[in-house]
C-alpha cells in the first residue's frame, strides 16, 4: 500500500529557510512548523506520486502544531499534527493551548 502523507516529529529546523532545502531533497509538497535547532519543529510532506494536494496549512506553538488542508481525489481533508512535549511539560496546560490553536485556525465544524 503506498503512503501519501508523512508526518515528521523533532525536525530541529530553525526556520523556513532549512525547510526550503528539505522541499529540494524530497521534491514533493511541505508544510512546516519550525522550532529550534535544539527541539521541536513539526512536518507533513506529501509523497512526490501522490494523488494528494497540499491546499493551505497553518502552523503555531512553537513548532508543535501543524495543520494541512489536503485535496484528495476530489475530497478535502483537515489534518493536524502535533508534538505535545516531554512530560515534564503540564498536560492539561498543552490540551488548552491546542484548543485555543484550533479555534485561531477555525478547525471546528457545525
Amino acid at each position: 500500500m503506498p503512503v501519501d502523507l508523512f508526518f515528521l516529529q523533532e525536525t530541529h529546523l530553525a526556520d523556513h529557510s532549512q525547510a526550503k532545502t528539505w522541499e529540494k531533497e524530497w521534491g514533493g509538497q511541505c508544510a512546516w512548523s519550525p522550532g529550534s535547532n535544539r527541539s521541536a519543529g513539526i512536518a507533513v510532506l506529501v509523497h512526490p506520486n501522490s494523488a494528494a494536494t497540499l491546499v493551505d496549512h497553518k502552523s503555531d506553538l512553537a513548532g508543535r502544531v501543524v495543520t494541512v488542508s489536503i485535496n484528495f481525489h476530489g475530497h478535502r481533508f483537515q489534518l493536524l499534527g502535533q508534538l505535545k512535549g516531554t512530560i515534564k511539560h503540564n498536560a492539561f496546560a498543552w490540551l488548552l493551548a491546542l484548543l485555543k490553536y484550533q479555534k485561531k485556525c477555525n478547525l471546528f465544524y457545525e
